[in-house]
């Protein structure tokens, strides 16, 4: 609160204030679901003055009032008023309000009364998709609650976060967590969760000792809440059970924690979860039974708000019977609640019950609409990035719903429709975190500081095991390591500052990009077992098509991935037409290449294993697709805006590499490396940051030392020498120095001054597809590519597979001679392939996995 130097007032106008704005509460709290402004300001304004006049009182004599007593009820009305300023889309009164809340709290609430606020909004965050805030402010209170050793409040907390996590689809970490609350509790039930019998003869102690000697024990809050707590996570996981589809332990689950419910009077949530399991299984009897028995519930005012859900299921189990109609009823019904209990996670699932019983009545046109506001709705839920296993996991339930929207948009032929749904496939937290640069800061955090401690002994490990020397076991603790810097690392991203400041995510707006083409054409691609959907966009249109993949494409491409994947592969199958037989003809429909053909520029936009194909060098008739139009790579259609920037025509170019390897059995010495980089120099002349670092000055700390010393605003970084591949582990790759690694997660941590960067190294544009058993349905090109473009760069040469050093020198020093001459770097890789194709057409196989990220 803002101080004051007016004189205190005396106890008697407090009290009259303080009757005042007990009044106005009141008003407030009778005032319905939304109580109007005025209502609010007149609380708020008796509260704030109660609140200051209160502490000037204070200061003259203390001991009359309790500060945080009198300041709790402002900061909560304050944080409701701030959601509602900002549902009503006045974002600048809802930031000014939650600042004010944050005073408050700073100056008036003890450290437990500050965490249990912060908790409270940290839910209110993550139902308005603000995950990163709900993150973040619930794993800070559970700490707090935690050190003070406040059992009850910690496993409270530990309920609301594993909550989150089942909202953002990672039901191992939810189950993880609420394996961690229960364990909390466990030697507090030695016998298990009390009965209701228990709970009464321990409330009747707690209030015997309250008459008899003035003492609260809170024995029987305590009881009560443990046995709420114990049936609140068997409830929880029972839900995470049903959502991975294992619904005999979910039903197992709900039946254990009914009679707990039904005498709490909440078994209509339980009834709830068992109608949706039976909805599953596609017993329509058992899922209508229970659904006719729950309904009148839903008119009880606590459960009222929870109307829009059972419409729902409703209408989930109306499509079920063949009742498309009544399905639309349900569905439009729930959806209708939305302006009174706004939910956006229900609000995209009622919407996409709107569009397939729409499809269902065969309305196309109006599905179609519904699928968009569907997908609309969900995408809004995900405004920041939270690290590739949230942004991946968030997107598995969605992801049925993509998929019809896609299939309809195609019945339709509604070109630009198919793109856009394509595209929100898609996590997208590329574009996101390139939408707001990262801003240097003065010194590392101590997270950042922990994190790169561990990237050091990951290092060690890494080269003990390269020269033969790591001890017994160093795999597995490499192994640990790794995880625990892949935990931190989605802690040091989530709590970054700038997510603060992104109030939606980064658009797809099909319209915008058409606008930014001219002569160039983007291919959007989406793979689905042995199909896959493309779309061509120029300047001019679109043009969407489906192609069926045979056994025998299928087939290649499959062994074509699974040959990337071994330790020694067949360089022969690199080329995945010429010894493969795979052309353009084998994998897009024939209409969307009839698009594509003439255009000047093409930019592919891959999906799961295409990112792996080799696009540039696939046949199209008796052609190579590179002797039509230069092909550029980029992870998603929204980093289209955000890369597409001009390239400078004379760059100051920073060269480092020809490490030593002397004494590895993994990484052998390399003998072109320092010859390469000498010519990358030659065809600079004049723009070379200098000294280069080689030999044994090229390690780490140099890498981040010519970082530091590119000042220009636009520079080109070339490394040369080997890339290290960890195939389950994408952020675990990275570039092979001088006894050290810069691997893809430290380049993430870290703002770099390249532009265009050029690696000269096996297996740096690598993307797994699946990951500590997490399958990569977002679509960003995690890893090198991937860290370099959030870092700043605009463009990445890199290789897929592993490439031979003699290959690899004479592609990117020509590459570096076309671009000095003028050409843009997408051009100048075309002019190096058409140059390497013309001299020898065999060599194809051996510069058919080197790919350019970039859009110019």
């Amino acid at each position: 609160m803002p101080h004051t130097s007016r004189p205190a007032p005396n106890l008697a106008d407090l009290a009259i204030l303080q009757e005042r704005a007990g009044a106005a509460l009141l008003a407030l709290a009778n005032g319905g679901s939304r109580p109007s402004d005025a209502l609010y300001e007149r609380y708020l304004g008796l509260a704030r003055m109660l609140v200051e006049q209160a502490t000037c009182f204070e200061e003259e004599s203390s001991g009359f009032f309790d500060l945080q007593t009198l300041a709790l009820p402002l900061v909560q009305q304050l944080s409701v008023y701030a959601d509602h300023k900002k549902a009503a889309g006045d974002r600048v009164a809802a930031r000014q309000l939650s600042q004010e809340v944050d005073q408050i709290v700073a100056s008036y609430l003890d450290q437990k009364v500050s965490a249990a606020v912060r908790r409270d909004r940290a839910m209110n965050a993550a139902g308005e998709g603000r995950f990163h805030d709900a993150l973040v402010g619930l794993q800070d209170s559970a700490e707090v609650f935690a050190e003070r050793g406040d059992v009850l409040e910690t496993v409270r907390t530990e309920l609301q976060l594993a909550n989150v996590y089942e909202w953002l689809g990672d039901h191992d970490r939810a189950l993880q967590t609420l394996d961690n609350a229960h364990q909390r509790v466990v030697p507090m039930l030695p016998q298990g969760p009390p009965s209701a019998a228990e709970v009464e003869s321990a409330l009747r102690r707690q209030v015997s000792e309250i008459l008899t000697h003035g003492t609260n024990t809170r024995e029987g809050e305590q009881l009560l809440a443990l046995r709420h707590f114990a049936y609140e996570v068997v409830q929880a996981k029972g839900r995470n059970y049903r959502a991975v589809e294992d619904y005999d332990s979910a039903e197992k689950l709900f039946r254990e924690a009914r009679p707990f419910f039904i005498q709490m009077g909440l078994a209509v949530g339980v009834d709830y979860h068992l109608a949706s399991i039976a909805c599953a299984r596609r017993d329509y009897a058992d899922a209508h039974r229970l659904l006719r028995q729950i309904a009148p519930a839903f008119e009880d005012p606590q459960v009222r708000p929870r109307l829009g859900a059972l419409r729902m299921l409703q209408s989930d189990v109306f499509l079920l019977g063949g009742s498309p109609d009544k399905a639309l009823a349900a569905a439009e019904s729930g959806f209708a609640d939305q302006g009174t209990y706004p939910d956006l996670d229900l609000g995209w699932k009622l919407q996409w019950r709107r569009a397939r019983a729409l499809a269902a009545l065969n309305r196309p046109v109006d599905a179609l609409a519904a699928y968009g506001v569907a997908m609309t709705t969900a995408d809004r839920l995900r405004r920041a990035p939270l690290g590739y296993r949230l942004d991946t996991t968030f997107l598995r339930d969605k992801l049925p719903m993509a998929q019809e929207a896609i299939d309809l948009a195609c019945e339709q032929k509604k070109a630009d429709d198919v793109a856009w749904f394509v595209e929100l496939v898609k996590s997208r937290a590329l574009s996101a975190a390139i939408s707001i640069p990262r801003t240097p800061l003065a010194r590392r955090s101590t997270a950042e500081m922990r994190f790169d401690e561990i990237s050091r002994q990951v290092d060690a490990i890494a080269f003990a095991r390269y020269a033969g020397s790591a001890p017994a076991g160093a795999i597995h603790e490499r192994i640990r390591l790794l995880g625990e810097r892949d935990i931190l690392l989605e802690a040091i991203r989530i709590r970054e500052p700038r997510w603060r400041t992104l109030s939606e995510p980064a658009e797809v707006d099909i319209g915008g990009v058409r606008a930014l083409l001219g002569d160039r054409t983007v291919l959007v691609l989406f793979h689905r077992g042995s199909q896959v959907i493309a779309v061509a966009i120029d300047a001019h249109g679109s043009t969407a098509g489906v192609k069926q993949l045979s056994s025998a494409t299928t087939e290649a491409i499959s062994r074509f991935a699974d040959n990337l994947r071994r330790r020694v592969p067949v360089e022969g199958l690199f080329d995945l037409t010429g010894e493969c037989g795979v052309g353009l003809e084998d994998v897009l429909p024939s209409e969307v290449i009839t698009r594509m053909i003439g255009t000047k520029m093409l930019i592919v936009v891959p999906h799961g294993v295409l990112h792996l194909i080799p696009w540039a060098c696939l046949g199209i008739g008796p052609r190579r697709l590179f002797e039509l139009a230069a092909v550029g790579i980029l992870p998603n259609l929204a980093c289209l805006p955000l890369l597409d920037a001009g390239a400078d025509s004379d760059p100051a170019v920073a060269l480092i590499g020809a490490a030593d390897y002397s004494g590895l059995t993994l990484y052998k010495p390399l003998t072109d490396s320092a010859l390469e980089l000498a010519e990358v120099a030659a065809a600079h002349p004049g723009r070379v940051v200098s000294p280069t670092p080689t030999g044994p000055e090229a390690t780490e700390e140099a890498f981040w030392q010519l970082a530091a010393s590119c000042e220009d605003s636009y520079a080109l970084l070339h490394f040369s020498g080997h890339g290290s591949l960890e195939a389950t582990e994408p952020l675990a790759s990275g570039l092979v120095l001088t006894d050290s690694t810069v691997d893809a997660a430290e380049l993430l941590s870290h703002p770099l001054p390249f532009r265009e960067v050029v690696l000269s190294a096996c297996s740096t544009a690598w993307r797994p597809q699946a990951t500590r058993g997490i399958e990569l349905v977002g679509d960003d090109a995690l890893g090198i590519p991937a860290s370099f473009l959030e870092a700043g760069a605009r463009f990445v040469l890199a290789n897929v597979p592993p490439v031979r050093e003699s290959v690899s020198r004479q592609f990117t020093v020509a590459w570096h001679r076309h671009r000095r001459s003028g050409l843009t770097p997408l051009q100048a890789y075309r002019a190096v392939q058409l140059d390497a194709y013309a001299a020898d057409r065999t060599s194809v196989t051996y510069w058919a996995g080197t790919t350019a990220y970039g859009s110019r």
